[in-house]
């Protein structure tokens, strides 16, 4: 039996102590992303999409689009060839920088949290270090999961599109939803042992196949336990998601109310006030996100080893 409470105390000392690993969750994220796909609502007679169909979201979707062209013109009409050349590489090469850290911070916030509940000195530098030796097997790791979710998905949709050519609506749509329920369920379930495959990836030293099927047997063989674990973390951060918001409410009530009151003194400095707060509240609830996705981080690492 996994001893939960010990787990639980473990991580938040780790991250209550350390703050660098607040930082680096910051990049850690919630795992595997949600995939959302919209299927047109209305078609033509001839098959071919109506995007004007009448109801409310084709007129906002009408509306939107045609300012979008009119925008899309004067803003083409005064940036030149070279700054938009200058636009995209910098937006390129701001998603590359964002990759390069995500990836990093998973390697260095699983080593980090093993290094220091064994008591060992290992610091900001230390845990990048370890995130940089794994960085090209946890990416190509990551684009092997993302490929096999985009064949999966193109596999599914194949039988559906192919109803749909064919003007077979009420299959197409019993099918659609039934691989709509089978895709969730195959989501859910790789959310649930990927993250130790991972450990085994960064822990064990192991390819991606590999650690891919390790935490495949490690999970099928410690279900019960595992997914305890997974309703009490979610149960700590429901909470505390709850608490974020009332306290982000309040604290926004008492900043906007702060700020009107200045605002009738001086305009300029009720702006700054008010402003100054917002940023503040803004500032704290990222730096608590960061140390939420630690906290999470840090109980699966040391779950894992427990089971280990």
């Amino acid at each position: 039996m996994i001893k939960y409470f010990k787990i639980l105390k473990e991580s938040f000392n780790l991250v209550f102590k350390h703050k660098y690993l607040w930082f680096l969750g910051l990049f850690l994220g919630g795992g595997i992303g949600s995939n959302f796909f919209d299927f047109p609502s209305s078609w033509n007679s001839d098959g071919s999409e109506n995007k004007y169909s009448g109801n409310t979201a084709s007129t906002v979707y009408a509306n939107v689009k045609d300012v979008g062209q009119v925008l899309g013109e004067k803003v083409s009409a005064n940036i030149s060839n070279t700054e938009w050349l200058f636009v995209t590489t910098l937006i390129i090469l701001l998603i590359i920088a964002f990759i390069y850290v995500s990836v990093t911070a998973k390697g260095a916030t699983t080593w980090a949290v093993v290094k220091l509940q064994s008591g060992a000195k290992f610091g900001l530098k230390d845990a990048w270090d370890m995130g940089q030796k794994f960085f090209w097997r946890k990416l190509s790791y990551d684009i092997i999961i993302c490929a096999s979710i985009i064949v999966i998905v193109a596999i599914l949709a194949i039988p559906i599109i192919t109803l749909a050519i064919f003007e077979m609506v009420i299959p197409a749509i019993i099918l659609g939803i039934l691989f709509g329920l089978v895709f969730i369920a195959l989501v859910v379930y790789l959310s649930l042992f990927l993250p130790y495959s991972e450990r085994v990836l960064f822990l064990e030293n192991k390819k991606n196949f590999q650690a891919i099927f390790g935490g495949f047997k490690l999970f099928n063989k410690n279900w019960p336990n595992l997914v305890l674990m997974y309703l009490i973390l979610f149960g700590i951060n429901l909470i505390v998601a709850v608490a974020l918001v009332i306290a982000a409410l309040v604290l926004g009530l008492i900043a906007f109310g702060i700020g009107t009151g200045f605002y009738f003194i001086n305009h300029i400095v009720g702006y700054v006030i008010g402003g100054t707060i917002g940023a503040a509240i803004l500032v704290a609830l990222i730096t608590i996100g960061g140390a939420l996705n630690s906290f999470y981080w840090s109980a699966i690492t040391l779950t894992y080893k427990e089971i280990k």
